[in-house]
């Protein structure tokens, strides 16, 4: 049984595509979360 090494190499470089997205993706959602703290600041309680 032979080891399908492209295939291999192709799966791994999908899957870091695959997981680069996501953190990119929770990058954006904590910096567009930030931005909108800055914009609209939560009220002080007295």
């Amino acid at each position: 049984m032979a080891v399908n090494w492209t295939g291999i190499k192709q799966a791994f470089e999908l899957m870091g595509v695959g997981m680069g997205g996501v953190f990119f993706v929770l990058f954006v959602i904590f910096l567009v979360a930030k931005l909108l703290l800055k914009v609209f600041p939560p009220e002080k309680e007295q």
